[in-house]
């Protein structure tokens, strides 16, 4: 048996979101608006441009190579959030699940981190450093977070250890 995990792992691979769009955005409008962002990339490059549903909320490009997915990703650096009709769109890789997990968890630890001191963030910001690969978050120079593989979970630390239950409200909350 099998053998169908290995290609649906290749093909997320090469695979790019354009998330963002209102709930039951016309899958034309959604293909036509992904398309213009492919403007200059070569029709080789790219195997599909589809959406999950008539009606959606995403727009997904899979290139023939993850190479030259992320050549395009490369090339659009900075440039990664468009707007649809007053919509932000971002424009992202397909993640494998535990990845997702471990980035959305470092975003959250410094907005926790952001919102909990107020202003406009700035200033916090300026002390924070995330690697969200890795699942690390230091502020003041002193590490505030950390991923644990094993659970699967976010461990605070240290001075962020108090923004525990900010962090837990923002990852119940989507």
């Amino acid at each position: 048996g099998g053998g169908k995990a290995g290609v649906k792992l290749e093909k997320r691979s090469r695979t790019v979101f354009f998330r963002g769009f209102k709930k039951d955005t016309p899958e034309d409008a959604i293909k036509l608006f992904v398309r213009q962002k492919l403007e200059g990339v070569s029709k080789e490059l790219i195997d599909d441009v589809y959406t999950f549903d008539p009606f959606a909320d995403k727009g997904v490009v899979r290139f023939t190579t993850e190479e030259a997915m992320w050549d395009f990703m490369v090339e659009k650096k900075g440039n990664r959030r468009h707007d649809y009709e007053g919509q932000v769109i971002y424009v992202n890789v397909d993640q494998i699940p535990e990845v997702a997990a471990k980035e959305r968890a470092v975003r959250k630890v410094v907005r926790a981190i952001i919102e909990m001191n107020g202003g406009d963030g700035d200033q916090v910001k300026q002390t924070i450093r995330a690697r969200y690969k890795s699942g690390l978050v230091w502020w003041n120079n002193e590490r505030v977070a950390e991923w644990n593989q094993e659970s699967e979970t976010m461990t605070l630390l240290g001075a962020a250890a108090v923004y525990a239950e900010k962090f837990n409200l923002l990852m119940n909350n989507k």
